[in-house]
């Protein structure tokens, strides 16, 4: 079977209009780092995980599960297998790895040899699903992993060095993982960061009151709600901001709006 090129397999899923095609891009890169690097990368990344490697690894992608489903990326190694669910700016589906680790154990029967993972952005909810992963990574730790790679050894293939490093730069570009050590302005930003959020939850919370006394509450909101919980009968979408812990954005769409800020 002749391989695709790295350009073809990174730019062959188009957008769609409710899907965006930036998760299955990112698992095309990386599993061409990983097939076209040598299979110390694979080793690496794979030891990460906890899983050694029984001899050279191949990589697959959009493997057909056997339940209906098809995995990100699917890395073989000996008679051992490794499935990857890799998320990037979309959520699980429900019961999504559940049905995946059922999906696995029908194709390999030995739990020794066989291994899901999922590899999401620092902070991911998974709705209580990592259970049925047998790890959860991160692609900050897979940064790390290719960083100690690069640096490990000088000797490597320059075509492969220089691959890693540019798929290292895009994780940096796609706010995944930090590739680059702390400078003095990064330090700063991180200090003004707390004050920002509190900044922007409160403008969130007289943007509300503005709207809310235009479109009026709904008739079925208590009045004894704190004020810190909102719920209107909005005819927009619009972005609210947790701050704190996990601090991440949520965008709601549709007509009833629920919105909690935690500065109240």
């Amino acid at each position: 079977m002749t391989r695709q090129s790295l350009f073809r397999r990174v730019t062959r899923y188009a957008p769609g209009p409710l899907s965006t095609p930036a998760e299955n891009r990112l698992t095309e890169a990386f599993a061409a780092v990983l097939e076209y690097a040598d299979d110390s990368l694979a080793a690496a990344v794979l030891d990460e995980w906890g899983i050694a490697t029984r001899g050279p690894v191949s990589v697959h992608t959009q493997v057909w599960s056997g339940g209906g489903r098809h995995i990100d990326l699917e890395l073989c190694h000996g008679d051992s297998l490794c499935w990857v669910e890799v998320k990037h700016g979309a959520r699980l589906h429900a019961d999504q790895l559940f049905n995946y680790q059922t999906d696995l154990a029908r194709r390999e029967h030995d739990a020794a040899r066989r291994c899901l993972i999922l590899l999401a952005p620092v902070g991911f909810d998974d709705d209580g699903q990592s259970d049925f992963a047998d790890d959860v990574s991160t692609w900050q730790s897979v940064g790390v992993v290719l960083m100690n790679w690069l640096q490990a050894q000088k000797d490597h293939d320059p075509v492969h060095a220089w691959l890693v490093a540019q798929f290292l730069e895009f994780l940096r570009e796609e706010r995944l993982a930090v590739t680059q050590p702390l400078d003095a302005e990064d330090l700063k930003v991180l200090a003004r960061r707390r004050g920002s959020e509190q900044t922007f939850a409160h403008v969130l919370g007289e943007v509300h009151d503005m709207v809310a006394a235009k479109w009026r509450t709904r008739r079925d909101e208590s009045n004894n709600w704190p004020r810190n919980v909102r719920r209107e009968w909005w005819p927009e979408g619009w972005e609210g901001w947790s701050p704190g812990p996990g601090f991440r954005p949520y965008t709601y769409i549709g007509w009833g709006v629920t919105h909690f800020d935690p500065t109240g």
